[in-house]
């Protein structure tokens, strides 16, 4: 039965191109059943720490708010025209004001709205200038549009020295994550973890759920066992909080046209993520728990037993793989490069190809493209 999962099988991985056909591996013999295993472990925790990437590294509360000037031809000609009018009813004020009689006073108005057709006639070739000049002064570019950070980026707290800088374009929020952590951070490989799988695996057998007593028993690890596992140990530890109403010191993330030019302020309405992903399980932590959550030592299986059978496991794995320790498959912040790739698909195309995976996370809910 503790071997009961080195049954032939065939699988599929996540991230893999093509048709579900052209996708499948089948494992045979003992060796293949075991790297399969091992594969879909890895599979699984890259598509995780993707996800993880995505939902706390990425995470933003807000973005740089730069609005497009919304100032036409008409308006500005209009407003330039009553300068104009202004300004010239100004200058023949004084003559008005000291006019003999009203033949005297006609004349003079008379030729103050010829000056004030005149000026107006003239002035489109000057204010469609100006007005272009404005126009291309304000529009900048700098729009609400966003863009992710990489996960690596970290806080950039201050100011953004120039209100005005197309550098900060669609940018995000500075100071909107102060997320910690955000890599799976095991000190337990694939290979090691698959032992534990395993062993969970024939223990939950033994003991099967009551609520469902006739349901098939499924000798094979499928990919609901790995998600399940890890599920049930609570394996991942992961704190995340959001306050709201956070204002970006120094930051001008906002603007509005004022007397033609742009006024920079922050209306401090920003969400603020915190938190970290913490340690995952050690080995005598996972133990721990699989014994509980199992009632392993109700079916016979100590302490001691289950480091035995732990060990048995691993020495099997390691001969049939032909492996040491050194070769064993990590991930996370050991090894985050196929992680790396899923994430880039993720900022690309909004998903990982053909993934299957379930991933629950505090921030981004459950993620599947099952």
């Amino acid at each position: 039965m503790f071997f009961g999962w080195l049954s032939p099988f065939d699988y599929t991985l996540a991230g893999d191109e093509g048709e579900e056909d052209d996708r499948k591996y089948t494992a045979e013999s003992n060796a293949e059943v075991i790297d399969g295993y091992a594969k879909m472990i890895k599979n699984y925790m890259d598509v995780c720490q993707a996800y993880y990437y995505f939902n706390y590294g990425d995470w933003y509360g807000g973005t740089y708010e730069y609005p497009a000037p919304d100032l036409d031809f008409s308006e500005f000609f209009s407003e330039y025209c009553r300068q104009i009018v202004s300004e010239i009813q100004s200058q023949f004020s004084a003559s008005l004001a000291a006019a003999k009689n009203d033949r005297e006073r006609a004349a003079i108005a008379q030729a103050m709205n010829r000056a004030i057709s005149e000026a107006i006639d003239a002035a489109m070739p000057q204010t469609l200038a100006e007005y272009n000049a404005l126009m291309k002064n304000l529009d900048d570019s700098m729009t609400a549009e966003t863009q992710r950070q990489h996960y690596e980026t970290k806080d950039k707290g201050g100011g953004n020295g120039s209100a005005d800088s197309a550098e900060f374009t669609g940018m995000p929020i500075v100071g909107t994550n102060h997320f910690d952590n955000v890599e799976i951070d095991s000190e337990l490989s694939a290979e090691e973890l698959l032992a534990y799988i395993a062993l969970y695996k024939s223990m939950s057998i033994i003991d099967p759920d009551e609520s469902d007593p006739d349901a098939e028993q499924i000798l094979n690890i499928t990919p609901q066992d790995i998600m399940d596992f890890f599920k049930e140990t609570e394996f991942f530890s992961i704190t995340a909080n959001v306050t709201h109403g956070n204002t970006c010191s120094g930051q001008n993330c906002r603007r509005t046209l004022v007397d033609k030019s742009w006024e920079y302020y922050c209306d401090g309405s920003h969400d603020n993520l915190s938190g970290e992903i913490g340690p995952c399980k050690t080995a005598d932590d996972l133990r721990e728990k699989i014994m509980e959550i199992t009632d392993s030592e109700a079916n016979g299986v100590d302490e001691k037993s289950f480091k035995k059978l732990i060990e048995e496991y691993m020495k099997f794995i390691n001969k049939e793989l032909d492996i040491t320790e050194a070769d064993y498959r990590r991930f996370g912040a050991a090894d985050s490069a196929k992680a790396e790739e899923f994430y880039q698909k993720l900022i690309e195309d909004g998903e990982i190809p053909n993934n299957y995976w379930s991933v629950d996370t505090p921030m981004g809910g459950e993620d599947s493209d099952e």
